[in-house]
């Protein structure tokens, strides 16, 4: 009769290269959260740069033909990033964001000819617009937004 009795080595992770595992996985987590967080942030920023569009054509429409540049303009805020957008007297869009979206602004300046736009006036030619988050440099007399840049889009920082 065999009394030898052996048992086969057990096959699995030892406790030490399960913790070197986990150590690698949260240094990856680390680093991985925080990037999708800002990425996902900056979606819905352009999502309501993309909901200023309509407020751009009002803009637009009512300097061609020298109307008070925020007549006709309304937003529902409802479902989206955007805490409210407003048009002040001189054409410029301001989009304020949640705490889902930065908690912060980003102000669209109009601008025609290369001056900004005169309340009242027509305007024959088109409006363009300069987009500015904190850190920008706004042309003399624009506003500037509140929103972080590496938030902000691209054309706003």
């Amino acid at each position: 009769m065999n009394t030898d009795r052996r048992h086969p080595r057990l096959a699995g992770f030892t406790l030490l290269e399960f913790l070197i595992v986990l150590t690698v996985l949260a240094i990856i987590a680390s680093v991985a959260i925080p990037t999708w967080q800002d990425a996902a942030i900056r979606a819905r920023v352009a999502e309501g740069l993309a909901l200023a569009e309509p407020a751009k054509a009002i803009v637009s429409a009512n300097a061609a033909r020298g109307a008070p540049l925020s007549e006709g303009f309304r937003f529902s805020p409802a479902g989206t990033p955007v805490s409210s957008m407003t048009i002040s007297a001189d054409g410029a869009i301001t989009v304020n964001y949640g705490p889902t979206a930065g908690n912060g602004s980003v102000v669209l300046n109009p601008a025609a000819g290369g001056a900004r736009l005169v309340p009242g006036r027509r305007t024959p030619e088109p409006v363009t617009w300069r987009c500015n988050a904190a850190a920008s440099r706004p042309d003399a007399g624009a506003q500037a937004g509140t929103l972080a840049p590496n938030h902000a889009p691209a054309e706003c920082r």
